[in-house]
């Protein structure tokens, strides 16, 4: 307070300050208590907004939040002090007029002629009369993010007013903080951050919690996303997620908005059915399994092995239901493997031969050479059906490599040539995502090696290299040689023959070429 104003005033006015700034302190401290006491912070606003109330003596107002595009207030309540307000509450609140100038400004407005100022033109018919009006913002890091507004003070507002309330809006703006940081460590403890979803420690909280006899029967369904490992070792755990992200809005929209969808852990799903019946879970996965078919990553059809199982009565457990359902879902997963399986590889390989070279003919061209090859050294029937399955799935790593490197007319720039030298790896890791194809993973990741050790990726020498990769080698530079390419001519058998003379010891095996140059003779 100054002092020259203090010499100036009576021992009343004296006395009247001095009650002001009481009240003034105390208002402050009871709001700051609040917003210790309270985590909600609709509960913190409205224990301030009554002390500004009190304080300045308004008797009415709002507080509202910023809208999250910023365009709107939302009012979080009103207080109309009494008087008729027939205003729709679900009628938007723009940012406009005085409250703009106060969002803008980042300071307190107040206007004590508001029925005759040009502001009054934007309240909405029905709206109760405002003799005068102020605004103080809530602040967080140099954002306005909400207001409390208050109207109809007898006498009208003064600066100090202003004043006041803005510090109690600065104590509103630290319980907004707070209310939301505790909102965001509830929804992370109970929630799955890339789904959205609820996770396993949330749902077995809740198993608890429902496991009584009113919620019979309770049904579980548990889901199992296929080919997820295959997707992340081929494009990435970016698209992975977005299968997984896929797979969790499948689930949300086939489910009623009560059901407790959770994300288990990795590739696994968990709906948890309260006074669901059986067939009330069947007609769930059939809705999945619908959905899974119009749903695709990549071009690769989305696929879940589903179980389900219910509950009926209190003497089971409801852990041993979700053990059931879990059962039945591998039943499925087990079932489906080898067809799913097929599927992908076949929606890889046509994608492939879409944008490459890697067509049905040049692998039946390698196959033919390679099982010629094969029978002369005396392999026997088990290997040369392995020899015959690696052909088609040797270039598999390709499908990631754009089509324009794959089909590049000229030499490849060194950036271009190091992706290149990486499908060896990624054909090794989708061989090992398929268990039908692991057994031939090491001669996919091979089958660029030199005899010389100057190939790639590990740069292995000799009979290091697995023969398989060396027979494929040798069928995949013939079938090239004979076949040409659009930016080169086709070989004579004469040069095909020099080429290979040439190259022996160094690119390839030297005795599987003279094995090769008999076949070529016959």
């Amino acid at each position: 307070m100054n002092h020259k104003r203090i010499d100036n005033m009576s021992k009343q006015e004296l006395t009247a300050e001095l009650k002001m700034l009481l009240v003034e302190y105390q208002a402050l401290t009871e709001s700051a208590r609040a917003i210790l006491m309270q985590q909600e912070f609709e509960e913190s606003a409205r224990e301030i907004f009554s002390f500004c109330k009190k304080v300045t003596g308004a008797t009415s107002g709002y507080v509202a939040l910023l809208s999250p595009d910023g365009s709107e207030n939302e009012v979080l309540f009103l207080d109309s002090g009494g008087l008729m307000c027939t205003v729709d509450e679900n009628l938007p609140m723009p940012i406009r007029g005085l409250r703009e100038t106060a969002y803008r400004s980042l300071k307190g407005v107040y206007h004590n002629s508001f029925a005759d100022s040009r502001w009054v033109k934007f309240l909405p018919e029905g709206h109760m009369r405002l003799d005068n009006v102020m605004f103080a913002p809530l602040i967080i890091d140099q954002q306005v993010v909400g207001l409390i507004g208050l109207a109809n003070k007898k006498g009208g507002f003064t600066q100090r007013d202003v004043d006041f309330v803005s510090s109690l809006g600065d104590i509103a703006a630290v319980a907004l903080r707070n209310s939301r940081n505790l909102e965001l460590v509830q929804y992370l403890s109970f929630h799955d951050q890339l789904t959205g979803l609820y996770n396993r420690y949330f749902l077995e909280n809740e198993m608890e919690r429902l496991d009584t006899e009113r919620q019979l029967p309770i049904s579980i369904i548990m889901a199992d996303l296929n080919g997820l490992k295959l997707v992340n070792d081929t494009f990435g755990h970016e698209v992975g997620d977005e299968m997984l992200k896929q797979t969790a809005e499948i689930l949300r929209t086939s489910c009623r908005k009560e059901d407790i969808i959770t994300r288990w852990g990795g590739d696994e799903f968990v709906i948890l059915l309260p006074q669901n019946a059986e067939e009330d879970a069947n007609a769930i996965c059939n809705r999945i399994n619908e959905k899974c078919k119009e749903t695709y990553i990549k071009d690769l059809p989305l696929s879940l092995a589903l179980g389900s199982a219910t509950k009926n009565s209190t003497e089971k457990a409801l852990a041993q239901t979700i053990t059931e359902a879990e059962e039945g879902m591998y039943k499925q997963k087990l079932a489906k493997r080898q067809q799913i399986s097929s599927a992908v590889l076949n929606t890889l390989l046509k994608n492939l031969e879409a944008k490459s070279f890697e067509t049905e003919a040049h692998y039946s061209s390698m196959q033919d050479v390679a099982h010629k090859i094969g029978k002369k050294i005396g392999l026997s029937e088990s290997e040369l059906n392995r020899l015959e399955m690696l052909i088609p799935m040797h270039d598999i790593g390709k499908i990631n490599i754009p089509g324009e490197i794959l089909t590049k007319e000229g030499s490849l720039s060194p950036e271009e040539w190091e992706l290149m030298k990486q499908h060896p790896v990624t054909g090794f890791r989708i061989a090992c995502a398929i268990e039908e194809f692991a057994h031939m993973a090491e001669d996919i990741l091979a089958h660029h090696e030199r005899w010389d050790g100057s190939g790639y990726p590990q740069g292995l020498k000799g009979k290091e290299i697995p023969l398989l990769a060396r027979i494929t080698a040798v069928a995949d530079a013939y079938e090239v040689m004979t076949s040409g390419r659009p930016y080169k001519e086709p070989m004579t058998k004469e040069e095909i023959k020099a080429e290979f003379k040439r190259c022996a010891g160094t690119q390839f095996d030297p005795e599987l070429v003279e094995i090769f140059l008999s076949v070529l003779e016959e």
